[in-house]
This record gives C-alpha cells, structure tokens and sequence, in this order.
C-alpha cells in the first residue's frame, strides 16, 4: 500500500471508529447537547423514548423530551458549557440491546473547570437503525453534581443543602399480566428499603449491601467514589452514617430494564449531634429468560447523590 493511500486508510479508520465512539454512549450525547448550539434535533432523537430523569437539584422529570443547561448546573451560565472526560458503557446482557453507561464530566467557564458532573443510566442501542441519529435512546439517567463527605457535612451544619421532598409510590411504566415477576421484583425491593412493617427508622444499608454483593456497581456522592462487588459491600458496612428511606419510590422502565428512584435520609454525628444530609438513590435490575424457559433478574447498578 503507497504512502497517500495508507493516510487515507488511517484517516478513514480514525473516522470509523471516531463515529462509531459517538454513537456508542448516547448519555455523553446527551451531556454534550445543552451546551450551546449542541443540537436539539440530536436531543430529541435521544430523548423521544425515555421515562426518567433525575437531576443534581434532586428534580424527578417523568417521560422528560427536553433537557437544558440550567437543569443540570446552577447560577450564571455565562460562558458555561460541558465536557465529558470520561465515558465507560458496558453491555447489559446478550438479550438486551442496550448499554448501562457511565459519565464524568467537567463543568468549564471558558477554559477554568468549576465544577463537576456524574451521570449514570441505561441507553437502548438500536442495531441496525435507518437514520444514525436514531441509533441512542437515554432510557432513564441520574445527574449529580460532586460534593465531599466534608463539605457536605458542612452545609449540612450550616443549612445550606437544599431540602429534598420526599417521592410517593408511583408505576408509571406499562406491564401487563406477563410482567408480574417484574412488579414482584419492584415490590420486593420497595420492601427491603422499607424493611419490616414500613419500619421509618429501618437502615436501608444492608440491602445495599445485599445489592452490591450480586456485582453490579454504585455510583457515591463523592468525587471518584464507586463502589462494587463484595469490596463494595463492605465499605458501605463501615459508614457510619444511618441512611433511612423517606417516602415512597416511583418506579422507572418496562420489563427488560427496570428500576426505582427514592429519597433517603442520610444520619451521622458531628462533634456529639446529629445532622441530617438528603440523598437521591436509584437503584436499577435486568431480567432476561433462562436456557430452562423461565426468566431471572439481576442488579445492574445505581446512584446515591446528595442534592444540590
């Protein structure tokens, strides 16, 4: 091969795979949409299918079409816009056609970085679309802005974290009579955050752990911090913080990938007092049939994010 036709194989490759990179994580497009002239056809595309949406104020949107800049980050936007550093996708199961995706973003005032994003969620990959641009749907994302257990603790001292209501039991997705195992499942889980008998001082910790265990990763309210597996586990056993479900938890997906969104009480003590620090968790399952023909579920992963 000549030396021109060997640039135009390495150019043409570079764009291949610079294509098929932008396809592959449709949350980072999304990310990269409410920066200016972002593209709110490209936004549209992305969102016409999905069924929720928490943001880093704590906001649940329900079947969300539109996604802003000011959704995600507060105060001045002046001169603000989002890049994404760093993006893993992984594939579901072979049953599934979409990918659980994970974002660390920086938030930028011109070149200066002042803040930082963490999103997680499930992204239905269509694979063989008629139109590229229709190739991602954001099926469900959480949103978090980053805080220190310091700092957080901080502004919990100080009153300054916004207050978080509390969500009411809801089921907006479909199911209908072969999806009971799915509404099982939901159950359960509603049950194990509540514990016995709708416990409301029930420690939701050890059906984190529980959670964790069958391998799939959380997402913390700290910088870097993810937690997964047996290692997972057992550091969510050493926090020292009671965390308490507050309310009910509204429920998210359809029968391959589903999940729940609530609102947990974080209780720790500062100095001998107890401070108080509100948190959304979510907490994501897939199901997928079984060689014998029946069906199975699993963890897939989630994010527990202090409001702000």
């Amino acid at each position: 091969m000549g030396s021109i036709a060997r640039r135009v194989f390495v150019i043409m490759a570079a764009c291949l795979c610079a294509e098929a990179s932008a396809r592959a994580d449709g949350l980072e497009a999304l990310a990269l949409s409410v920066n200016p002239g972002g593209g709110g056809q490209a936004q549209a595309h992305l969102l016409d299918r999905c069924d929720l949406l928490v943001l880093p104020s704590g906001a649940v949107l329900t079947q969300p079409r539109a996604l802003t800049l000011g959704d995600l980050v507060p105060g001045d936007l002046t001169d603000v816009t989002l890049k994404v550093v760093k993006s893993t996708a992984r594939e579901v199961h072979p049953q599934i056609t979409g990918e659980w995706v994970v974002d660390e973003i920086e938030i930028r005032r011109k070149k200066k970085v002042i803040g930082h994003l963490r999103a997680s969620g499930f992204v239905f990959v269509h694979p063989a679309p008629d139109d590229p641009a229709d190739a991602q749907k954001v099926r469900f994302a959480h949103w978090a802005r980053v805080i220190s257990d310091r700092d957080a603790r901080a502004r919990a001292i100080a009153g300054t974290l916004p207050t978080v209501a509390p969500l009411a039991d809801a089921t907006p997705m479909v199911l209908d009579d072969s999806d009971q195992d799915v509404a099982d499942e939901l159950q359960q889980a509603r049950g194990l955050l509540r514990g016995d008998a709708d416990d409301p001082t029930h420690d939701i910790k050890d059906y984190l752990e529980y959670y964790l265990r069958q391998g799939p990763t959380l997402l913390g309210s700290a910088p870097g911090e993810t937690l997964a597996g047996a290692r997972g586990a057992k550091a969510v056993h050493g926090w020292k913080t009671t965390l308490v479900q507050d309310g009910g938890a509204i429920a998210f997906g359809d029968a391959g990938v589903y999940g729940l969104v609530t609102t947990v009480r974080g209780t720790t003590m500062v100095k001998g007092k107890p401070i108080t620090i509100p948190y959304r968790l979510t907490l994501v399952f897939f199901r997928y049939g079984l060689a014998s023909g029946g069906v199975d579920s699993d963890p897939l992963g989630g994010q527990l994010s202090i409001p702000q």
